[in-house]
């Protein structure tokens, strides 16, 4: 019995943590369920950018996906605000977005500008590889 709560806070502790910020909820509840599914990761999210900013501070995910157009803060304004804060700046933002294509954000290696990208729509196999590769980089 003692081994089983050992095992489990072991796995808890090895979860790496992501912070889901957009203003579509029933993506943040599919990509939270098919990621919490594979076991690795621990998924929070929000669809406001400001409770978003918060729930960072809070949470301190290892790897934040942030779309650009929300209703009451654009992505790059939460960025923004992530970057200001002590205790937020040290996370790691990818856009998570429609804006971008799935070929310009491969073309670029995920990468435009000092950004991550990471194109909606997209497989959870692709979204995972690219949030493997974010969390390596950071």
């Amino acid at each position: 019995m003692a081994r089983r709560r050992y095992d489990a806070v072991i796995q808890k502790i090895q979860k790496k943590k992501i912070l889901i910020i957009d203003d579509d909820l029933d993506l943040i509840d599919s990509v939270k369920s098919a990621l919490e599914e594979m076991g690795r990761y621990e998924v929070n999210g929000e669809n406001k950018g400001r409770r978003g900013v918060l729930s960072a501070r809070f949470f301190q995910p290892d790897l934040i996906l942030l779309d650009i157009m929300m209703p009451d803060l654009s992505g790059n304004e939460v960025a923004r605000a992530l970057s200001e804060d002590e205790q937020t700046k040290h996370i790691p933002v990818a856009y998570f977005t429609v804006i971008v294509c799935k070929e310009d954000v491969e073309s670029s290696g995920g990468m435009i500008g000092r950004r991550r990208f990471i194109s909606k729509p997209t497989s959870i196999e692709d979204l995972t590889r690219s949030i493997e590769e974010a969390l390596k980089a950071a």
